[in-house]
């Protein structure tokens, strides 16, 4: 079965079980889930399918509970939202309360009050986790931050645009004192380097090294990209591959003249591995379509109340490239069938170089799967192991706010108790710049010679308007034809 109509159907199904805040049976939850619900009568067939969905989803970490009828009655199911969603966190003393998402379900969320110093623990855990070099671990405390981050800035540092810029004016209170130290570690290149599609993301990087023929501009520009090779003469390059389909699929579009030549794994999967991972066909995980749910239920929450973003700026937040990030929004649009009468539960507009969305549901992102809250509880660990005892209590508040942020164990009820259940293992044309932009330019960096903070108001790309912000400009920097400030 292709991993696009699995994708689709479990949308449905999470749809159909949060539109209801009660237990229903499958017969119910049939009708809104065309695939269970061929000529209006689910077969046991059908209804072994959903069994096998709905174990793959928990498996996945969403929390979909299993009620056993009374005297043979058939079970029913049930997913609150509640379980699913992750709860509003908002910094500790904020000056405003978290905008809630208008309909059922999302009033009823708790909020989590973090201060500064839980925000630069858990991102210090992160650093420790992927210090240790582990794939699955790295992944797994990148996808917990991206989720947290949805509500708050748990990265400490982060990049302003200066077009969109406002009102820019220095600190004047104490203009002989310095606002801010750059931390000693702080290193530029980290913030100021431009990564390629196939270096996004949230996987482990792989060093793949390419044999380029000819002397063709392209070829020529591609050779730059990557980094000289040991033990190879000037033709081959090595470049640093964190999503191998997307690296792959590039170096076809060079037709021969750019071939892999190590690791052996990727010269044996070339040129198949470049036409993306294979499917399962059975009831097994489906690592394609798993990946993909994984990050729709990331991207979606950032294109609620009608919300439209740049692609390349959703691709960002979600750790992803474009190419994938439009393969997975074509996948949630794409059935086998027509189904008359049937209202999609996600409507994508997808336009040049942006997409918009409009659904009641994932306006927010999915609470933190077992995975990530225990790799993010291992850099935790190796944190407490570097601190004295009288320094170890944020830390453990930490640990705290993560087990509330986490999804809770899936649970079968019968006669009134509740067990967990067993689930299976380019060239640029110079435009003036305005005198407008010049001064704030010039500003900031005043702001950044002296040390000074900078208030300013800054309009992000999905915000409507701009709102006041204070920024310790550690770094300037040019990039993507743009100048950041970095702080």
């Amino acid at each position: 079965m292709p991993a696009t109509d699995k994708l689709v159907r479990w949308i449905d199904l999470i749809t159909a079980l949060l539109r209801r805040r009660y237990p229903v049976p499958f017969a119910e939850l049939a009708r809104d889930v065309p695939d269970y619900d061929h000529d209006g009568a689910p077969s046991e067939a059908l209804q072994r399918m959903f069994e096998r969905d709905k174990d793959e989803l928990r498996r996945a970490g969403i929390a979909i509970e299993t009620v056993a009828g009374p005297d043979g009655e058939p079970s029913t199911y049930r997913l609150r939202a509640t379980a699913f969603y992750l709860p509003y966190l908002v910094l500790q003393d904020a000056a405003r309360a978290p905008v809630r998402s208008s309909g059922a379900g999302y009033r009823e969320l708790p909020t989590l009050a973090l201060t500064p110093e839980d925000a630069a623990v858990l991102r210090r855990a992160a650093e420790r986790v992927q210090a240790l070099e582990e794939p699955a671990l790295t992944t797994d405390a990148r996808g917990a931050l991206r989720k947290l981050r949805y509500d708050v800035a748990v990265d400490g540092v982060r990049r302003f645009r200066t077009s969109r810029m406002q009102a820019v004016t220095v600190n004047a209170k104490a203009p002989a004192t310095r606002d801010f130290t750059t931390p000693s570690d702080f290193d530029l290149k980290q913030y100021a380097q431009a990564r390629q599609a196939w270096a996004l993301g949230s996987g482990d990087e792989t060093p793949i090294t390419v044999r380029f023929h000819g002397t063709d501009g392209d070829v020529m520009t591609a050779r730059t990209i990557g980094a000289a090779s040991d033990g190879f003469d000037a033709a081959h390059r090595t470049f640093a591959v964190r999503r191998r389909d997307v690296f792959l699929r590039w170096l076809l579009s060079f037709a021969g003249a750019a071939v892999p030549v190590h690791p052996p794994d990727v010269v044996q999967a070339w040129p198949a591995d470049a036409h993306g991972p294979a499917t399962d066909g059975g009831g097994r995980m489906s690592a394609r379509a798993h990946d993909q749910l994984e990050r729709l239920l990331l991207a979606l929450p950032h294109l609620a109340d009608d919300t439209e973003l740049p692609l390349d700026v959703l691709a960002e937040r979600v750790g992803t490239d474009v190419a994938t990030l439009l393969r997975d929004l074509e996948a949630l649009t794409t059935r086998d069938r027509d189904i008359a009468g049937f209202v999609e539960s996600v409507e994508l507009y997808l336009g040049p170089g942006h997409v918009g969305a409009r659904t009641s549901h994932f306006k927010r992102p999915m609470r933190l799967t077992r995975a990530e809250v225990a790799a993010l509880d291992l850099g935790l660990g190796l944190l407490m192991l570097e601190k004295p005892i009288d320094e170890r209590a944020a830390i453990d508040h930490a640990r705290r706010l993560l087990r509330a942020a986490a999804v809770s164990a899936p649970s079968v009820v019968q006669s009134g108790t509740a067990r967990t259940p067993d689930i299976p293992a380019l060239p640029v044309a110079v435009q003036p710049v305005p005198d407008a932009l010049l001064e704030r330019f010039g500003r900031l960096w005043e702001a950044h010679e002296s040390r000074q903070a900078v208030q300013l108001r800054y309009q992000r790309a999905d915000a409507d308007e701009a709102d006041e912000r204070v920024v310790q400009p550690w770094a300037i920097v040019r990039a993507h034809h743009h100048v950041y400030v970095v702080g």
